[in-house]
């Protein structure tokens, strides 16, 4: 739920979103109790896959990690590793010209 409500973020003004939530407001209490608890949270983990012009598609592990930053502003430090069993970690050595990049298991 608190992912769908990230997402609306983006679709403030669109009718369509905005149907959906209120159809499934309508036809399911449970939707509409979670709904009203307006939570929101990013992902803490997951892949993310980018389509590199010239490496091709490159799949990192990410992971985000909030630490207390300045004036009560939570700031947010997301790292980023290159998937295991696939060739992202060659690709990024090949695109960075050395093979500096020594991820240890």
């Amino acid at each position: 739920m608190a992912k769908l409500r990230l997402t609306q973020a983006n679709y403030l003004d669109d009718p369509w979103f905005n149907e959906l939530i209120e159809l499934l407001r309508s036809r399911s209490p449970a939707f509409s109790a979670w709904w009203d608890e307006h939570e929101v949270r990013l992902p803490h983990d997951g892949v993310k896959v980018y389509e590199h012009p010239k490496a091709g598609r490159l799949s990192f592990d990410y992971a985000i990690l909030q630490v207390a930053g300045g004036n009560e502003v939570p700031l947010n430090l997301i790292t980023y590793v290159p998937t295991r069993d696939t060739d992202t970690q060659e690709k990024m050595e090949a695109l960075l010209g050395r093979s500096a990049l020594v991820l240890s298991a």
